[in-house]
């Protein structure tokens, strides 16, 4: 008897932790595989990555020595040299759905350079990514790490 409760147990288990532990790995494979992709990136335009950040289709990297930021966005990528700018800034933009609710609709980072332009990337923008999950948060850590790399 108790034999059989453990081997159900152990099933049932199993059963429910097996597609948890397949999510993880397919992360953790997509992940990599962007690392990878970065890494690439960067190597072409001669940079070393020293700090890195994958979050979601986002992925941020620092060349702290050269003083350059690498952020791709799935197929698109920029790279902004941080020594001709004066800050990094996160720009949400909001749409009134009524009078009670706003909706994000994108949110960009922007670094401001002292001939009064500015370079966006896009983090967000709800034509193509349709839920917000994060971005606003990872946005503001990471204007917030460069902010401090350009004030050294």
């Amino acid at each position: 008897m108790d034999t059989t409760n453990t081997i159900i147990g152990v099933v049932i288990t199993l059963c429910c932790g097996i597609p948890f532990f397949l999510l993880y790995m397919s992360k953790k494979k997509k992940t990599q595989q962007k690392t990878k992709l970065f890494k690439s990136i960067a190597e072409e335009k001669q940079l070393t990555i020293n700090k890195i950040d994958v979050f979601n289709h986002l992925t941020f990297g620092l060349d702290t020595a050269k003083k350059v930021a690498l952020i791709t966005n799935n197929s698109a990528y920029n790279i902004v040299d941080l020594t001709t700018c004066d800050s990094a800034v996160l720009d949400v933009r909001k749409q009134r759905k009524s009078k009670s609710s706003e909706q994000i609709t994108d949110v960009f980072l922007s670094f401001k350079n002292p001939n009064s332009t500015t370079i966006d990337f896009n983090l967000f923008n709800i034509d193509i990514n349709r839920l917000i999950d994060g971005e606003v948060e990872v946005g503001h850590k990471w204007a917030n790490t460069i902010n401090q790399l350009i004030k050294n």
